[in-house]
């Protein structure tokens, strides 16, 4: 008897425009069902996203859910950037959210004292149950 272990990714984003000092969500996993109560996600993401001006440093969050409501997942930290340039961030991280269908992960950024919108080049989040 074999056992498939679902695994879900996304490289469409969801907007191109990173809002100036406003959290913006860019990626969406579809939705991934978890049978066992302690089965565990493995999340992997990137983005590539270019920083608006006088930025001085972006957040990365990621999320429970399908919207910036949901349980943050990883306590973001905020990385020094340089302004009005391209920076690329990554991650990997593991989940163990119990027993739930649909189980989606929405992934973030904030741009830091920023002077006007960035954008948002590319980016990939996948989440695979281990």
């Amino acid at each position: 008897m074999g056992v498939h272990n679902p695994t879900v990714m996304n490289t469409t984003l969801l907007t191109t425009v990173l809002t100036q000092n406003t959290e913006t969500a860019f990626l969406t996993t579809p939705g991934i069902n978890l049978s066992l109560d302690n089965a565990q996600v493995l999340l992997f993401w990137w983005v590539n996203l270019g920083t608006g001006g006088s930025t001085t440093g972006i957040q990365i969050t990621v999320r429970r859910g399908a919207d910036l409501t949901g349980a943050i997942v990883i306590q973001p930290t905020v990385d020094r950037v340089t302004a009005a340039t391209n920076a690329f961030f990554s991650g990997v991280f593991v989940d163990t959210p119990g027993i739930v269908a649909n189980q989606q992960y929405t992934f973030s950024a904030l741009q830091v004292a920023a002077a006007v919108n960035g954008s948002f080049n590319l980016g990939c989040a996948l989440a695979m149950v281990l």
